[in-house]
């Protein structure tokens, strides 16, 4: 298992190309929420990534107030690089996290999807719609296949 980490920040237009997916192979997107909400659904993303022999990728939305420029958040990345490398060291199969700093999580979750994307989310269950399970419609809308975890 290997972890590598990338910081992406967003132009406004798609990070990936087409040509991009056929260099990088068959991904399965995680969508980070809460530690442990992400531990399950890394384990459910392991099983689906292993049929179609693809690897995984975790978007770490990081929000950035306003004041800031985007590239130069509160949190310094090193610090959630570290803090990612060690809290996934564990994943079952190769995992890339994919920090992206951003001030809308959704804007930065909607361009780091090439489309169409196999993403896994945990949600919470009951019958309060919850704002994982608002994300996951909002993939689907847009032609992702999206798997949702139970949660916390």
């Amino acid at each position: 298992m290997t972890i590598t980490m990338d910081r992406i920040y967003g132009s406004g237009a798609s990070i990936y190309s087409d040509f991009d997916e056929y260099e990088r192979g068959p991904e399965v997107f995680v969508i980070y929420t809460t530690h442990s909400s992400t531990q399950r659904a890394l384990s459910t993303a392991a099983r689906v990534a292993s049929g179609r022999n693809a690897r995984i990728r975790i978007l770490v939305p990081q929000i950035v107030p306003y004041p800031l420029p985007l590239d130069r958040p509160e949190i310094d990345p090193a610090h959630l690089e570290r803090k990612f490398t060690i809290a996934f060291e564990d994943s079952e199969m190769s995992t890339t996290v994919d920090i992206l700093p951003c001030r809308d999580p959704w804007d930065a979750i909607h361009l780091a999807l090439p489309s169409p994307s196999v993403v896994v989310i945990a949600g919470r269950s009951g019958w309060w719609p919850s704002a994982e399970r608002a994300i996951a419609r909002r993939l689907r809308k847009e032609g992702h296949h999206v798997v949702v975890t139970g949660g916390e």
